[in-house]
């Protein structure tokens, strides 16, 4: 692919990504997702920057190479969830290459001081189940949630799919 066409998708699919984050920030204000006592006007949902990779290094989490991996991969789905300049939250994915699938490979929130402590993975789900609809999708998938929050996710409409190569995956049907 040469650079122009490159950058031309590059481009689209970030559109969408922020289209995805965009329309999680419209439910969340309007109420249409249940987050009590949090102003959702004060947040910011973006792509992963620098500034989200240097906070999130005291994180102990790879963070940096994690995000190195998935940026070559233009349809990757990728949110930094930042308040007041603090980061509370990182995730980031990739879509299947035909229409089954947006994929969260890695997820993770700030331990301490957050306010939206437990509600990470229903913001970071609705926004891949966005992508998901825009990019036409047919399902979103958790790969290897950890024990401790498989009831979490199944509270959130995921079940267990499959367990490839290794790796358990969890998924919800994409709503129309």
């Amino acid at each position: 692919m040469d650079e122009q066409k490159k950058l031309e998708t590059e481009i689209k699919y970030e559109s969408l990504r922020t289209a995805a984050r965009d329309a999680t920030r419209f439910r969340l204000t309007l109420g249409r997702i249940k987050i009590p006592g949090v102003n959702f006007e004060r947040m910011d949902f973006i792509h992963i920057s620098d500034i989200a990779l240097k906070e999130a290094a005291e994180w102990n989490f790879p963070w940096r190479k994690i995000v190195g991996q998935t940026r070559p991969y233009l349809r990757r789905f990728e949110v930094a969830i930042w308040q007041n300049g603090s980061l509370l939250g990182l995730a980031v994915g990739r879509c299947s290459r035909g229409p089954d699938n947006v994929t969260i490979h890695y997820l993770e929130r700030l331990r301490d001081n957050n306010p939206l402590a437990s509600y990470v993975s229903l913001i970071v789900a609705d926004m891949a189940e966005n992508y998901a609809k825009l990019l036409k999708k047919q399902r979103v998938k958790l790969k290897n949630p950890k024990d401790g929050l498989i009831k979490k996710y199944e509270s959130l409409g995921f079940s267990l799919a499959e367990i490839y190569r290794g790796a358990t995956y969890y998924d919800r049907r994409v709503q129309p």
